[in-house]
């Protein structure tokens, strides 16, 4: 007799909600992509009362339909709204909620095709990379430019982020040494874009001129700076990417009381909230960043 291996959990539950909601087997294997003999395999072991539950499943997105519309609209990630509303009570599925999501995306077209980017990866120890990134968000009524310094260790994907007013050189060291302070430590080399707090130019045959208060920190901290090409923002994509998760899951559609609310709220994000930050799987990887991080 041929024993037939365990079906993920996850995949088991799309099955039987499309099946409860109408879905022939043949179509349920066109939308999932598997075998007929397996969906019929779940099917005829699921009890009746799993079909009803499947069934009504649908309804525990009813009381926050609007609030769902919304978030979509404002670009936010499944993720991120499935988190916010578990905090409002819904006690319905990833699955079911997805799904939703991906139809007011396509209704609306909002819909993001994916772009190719060069991909590397670097040893423990090795790298770190650095950049800042601006945003406009609601401070105590008011819109607040601010000013985000990001870090990310380059084996790991560890992240750091710290808010502020501005890129001046006394604040890119400041920021630096509390991300070191963070890391407990620094990788051989530290990547950064061309920014004037760091790199003033090049000569003729491309050698950089970096700024002296710069090149004194990395010499105190034992790093080695380097400079991306120009107009190379693949070289930095590691740090690229993260800034694209913190927009879509944290700063898009958020607001802020303070500038201490705004700091508190980054950190519990980053280290704090389970399946988030630091703590999410992550998707190149398939490890979490603070698990992995030594």
């Amino acid at each position: 007799m041929k024993i037939r291996k365990p079906v993920c959990e996850s995949l088991r539950q799309q099955i039987l909600h499309l099946a409860a909601h109408g879905y022939g087997s043949r179509k349920i294997v066109e939308r999932l992509d598997v075998s007929r003999s397996l969906v019929r395999w779940v099917l005829a072991e699921a009890s009746t009362e799993e079909l009803k539950i499947s069934a009504s499943a649908g309804s525990k997105l009813e009381p926050f339909l609007q609030i769902i519309r919304e978030k979509v609209l404002k670009e936010l990630t499944t993720t991120r709204i499935l988190r916010e509303i578990k905090d409002l009570g819904y006690l319905g599925s990833r699955t079911i909620l997805g799904e939703l999501v991906a139809k007011i995306r396509a209704d609306n077209g909002l819909n993001r095709r994916p772009v190719a980017k060069r991909r590397f990866e670097t040893a423990p120890g090795n790298e770190m990379q650095l950049d800042w990134s601006p945003y406009r968000v609601p401070i105590n009524g008011k819109q607040v430019k601010i000013h985000v310094l990001g870090v990310i260790s380059g084996y790991s994907r560890k992240l750091f982020f710290a808010a502020f007013r501005n890129e001046r050189q006394g604040t890119l060291l400041e920021g630096l040494s509390m991300a070191l302070e963070y890391y407990e430590g620094c990788a051989l080399r530290l990547v950064v874009d061309n920014m004037t707090t760091a790199v003033l130019g090049r000569r003729d045959k491309g050698q950089i001129i970096w700024n002296q208060a710069f090149m004194d920190f990395s010499k105190h901290y034992g790093f080695t700076p380097v400079a991306c090409a120009v107009r190379d923002p693949d070289r930095k994509g590691k740090q690229e990417k993260s800034f694209r998760l913190l927009e879509d899951d944290f700063i898009r559609g958020s607001s802020f009381a303070s500038w201490d609310d705004l700091s508190r709220r980054l950190q519990a994000w980053l280290d704090k909230t389970p399946g988030v930050g630091n703590n999410r799987i992550h998707g190149t990887t398939g490890k979490v960043p603070n698990e992995e991080h030594l």
